[in-house]
């Protein structure tokens, strides 16, 4: 468990939650006993890489909808390493395709926003729900057109999937402007609270440092950062009134918050230059700009653009998908 949060869901997966073993309603989920945890992981690991292995273990009776800790199914993991095979193999034998991780995203929502059409298809008639909404209240259609692949945005309007109230419906990014805070925590700040997380001790030193200093996001928060590995941070959200250590964001291209405003974009766009040129093979310019709301306990994932090497320079966003849904399911 690491003091990370990414809801980039195909440029992030390997970012945990610092709350990755709590339920919404902030629960501890406990631990399946060692075999059963034996079983899951194995059928997951299958459900990635091998069918051969698969199809043995489904063959033992294996519970098809067993959980790794942060609530995944095996279905979900095949979908994210896009193993139709496996896919397949699970849902001839039953697998549940509408069980949602912790974070509430479904194998449905994974396809959607990595853009698979063929997987996309494959769930759907396997009766996947196309209207579910991310915890944030995100709707699968709308993450499907944060991948800009029209090809999954017709099937799933086709399939009666429609936009949800709380998806952004401009056809632009937020602006900080748009999610103002107006009182600015002033005082000094509380000492950091080492208990109200379980994992705050082990990085004390870079917690303690970021809240002395005093608020920096959202009104009455400090939002500490240190790295996690070559081109990788990570940002933890501090209450600077009583010094709580909450949940946070992962980042790789940097990011972009201010005191006034609740908003946080993670991975913001290299500065354009006409002089800057940006290799295609570079995995950087390839993840997709991430906009996040701040709602007092977590961040909500509210846009993302997806970003492309053309003409060696990065462009990122797809507004003609945007306009598409909205004009297609406002009729």
């Amino acid at each position: 468990m690491r003091l990370l949060l990414c809801f980039s869901l195909n440029a992030c997966l390997l970012l945990s939650s610092l709350l990755c073993c709590r339920t919404a309603t902030g629960q501890t989920q406990r631990r399946p006993n060692v075999k059963t945890e034996d079983v899951t992981q194995q059928l997951i690991k299958a459900a990635s890489q091998s069918t051969d292995n698969l199809e043995a273990l489904i063959a033992t009776g294996t519970d098809l909808n067993a959980r790794d800790p942060k609530g995944n199914t095996a279905i979900l993991w095949a979908v994210r390493m896009r193993n139709g095979a496996a896919i397949r193999a699970l849902i001839e034998t039953g697998a549940d395709v509408n069980i949602a991780n912790h974070s509430g995203s479904t194998p449905l929502m994974y396809a959607a926003h990595m853009g698979y059409p063929e997987i996309v298809q494959e769930l759907i008639k396997a009766g996947a729900r196309v209207n579910e909404k991310t915890m944030g209240g995100s709707s699968t259609l709308m993450m499907a057109a944060w991948s800009c692949n029209t090809e999954v945005v017709r099937e799933l309007i086709n399939a009666g999937a429609t936009v949800s109230p709380q998806d952004w419906s401009k056809k632009r990014a937020p602006t900080f402007e748009e999610f103002p805070v107006k009182v600015i925590h002033s005082a000094a700040p509380a000492p950091v609270d080492f208990n109200s997380n379980p994992e705050a001790r082990e990085y004390r030193t870079r917690l303690k440092e970021a809240a002395s200093k005093g608020s920096n996001f959202a009104g009455h928060y400090a939002l500490a950062e240190w790295g996690c590995g070559s081109n990788c941070q990570v940002l933890t959200v501090i209450d600077s009134e009583n010094g709580k250590v909450l949940t946070g964001a992962g980042a790789n291209r940097g990011k972009d918050f201010r005191v006034d405003s609740s908003l946080l974009i993670a991975d913001p766009p290299y500065p354009y230059s006409a002089s800057l040129t940006v290799n295609d093979d570079d995995p950087l310019a390839h993840m997709p700009i991430r906009y996040y709301v701040w709602n007092g306990a977590r961040f909500d994932a509210i846009y993302e653009e997806a970003c492309f090497v053309v003409n060696k320079h990065q462009t990122c966003g797809c507004e003609d998908v945007q306009e598409m849904i909205f004009k297609t399911t406002a009729n």
